[in-house]
């Protein structure tokens, strides 16, 4: 008794309830089968359609949603901007086959805080998983170029100037950090400030860029050429 009573702490401080959106059957059992191995990882949900997954984030607490894009009712980037909506708390993990231009950056614009190739190492999932729930933004080496170039090519006239939102320098040492994954715990150490610190300069750069979370806001720095 004092073991379940050891361990019912434990998740209750430190889980993350995850929710498997896929529909091929054996890529679900394999996650689920590795996530019910891990510590940090609460209850674990899973839908293999849009629907289902709707309806767990209406009546359960989802920390991290991890969504492949081709879903049989509806795209995974719809879905995406519909959990979004419903619980902006929720993180979204994107895990999928699609590498297109149009689908790393459409599902970054519609909240996804990391984008992940099928191909990942399980291991650097589950950390994939560790920080996106620190708050971290991640994506895929094998698609990282293309948001850069597609977020950031151009002619330099099109770009707005990061400069009339009036960040400070601190401000913006803070935002090029997000835009580089970083964690608020990272971040506190690279700048020698608390935690409370850089959350209150990542508020006031989300109300300055006019964006409602971090993901938004690095791919606003991107567009601005910051």
């Amino acid at each position: 008794m004092l073991v379940l009573k050891l361990v019912s702490v434990r998740m209750e401080k430190n889980s993350v309830n995850v929710l498997i959106v896929e529909d091929h059957s054996l890529t679900l059992f394999g996650l689920k089968t590795v996530f019910k191995e891990q510590d940090f990882i609460g209850e674990i949900f899973e839908a293999q359609n849009a629907a289902d997954a709707i309806e767990y984030c209406h009546n359960k607490k989802i920390d991290i949603a991890i969504i492949d894009l081709g879903l049989p009712d509806m795209d995974g980037i719809t879905l995406t901007k519909q959990i979004k909506q419903l619980s902006n708390q929720t993180k979204i993990v994107i895990l999928t086959s699609h590498k297109t231009k149009e689908d790393v950056t459409d599902a970054l614009k519609s909240g996804a805080s990391a984008y992940c190739n099928k191909e990942i190492d399980i291991m650097n999932l589950l950390k994939v998983i560790e920080q996106v729930n620190l708050g971290a933004l991640w994506i895929d080496p094998a698609v990282s170029k293309i948001v850069i170039d597609t977020l950031c090519t151009g002619r330099h006239n099109d770009f707005e100037n990061i400069n009339k939102y009036c960040l400070t320098e601190r401000e913006k040492s803070v935002l090029k950090l997000m835009c580089e994954g970083l964690t608020n715990l990272e971040m506190s150490n690279k700048l020698s400030v608390s935690i409370h610190t850089i959350k209150a300069h990542i508020c006031s750069i989300l109300q300055k860029l006019s964006v409602e979370d971090r993901t938004r806001a690095v791919i606003k720095a991107l567009k601005t050429n910051i």
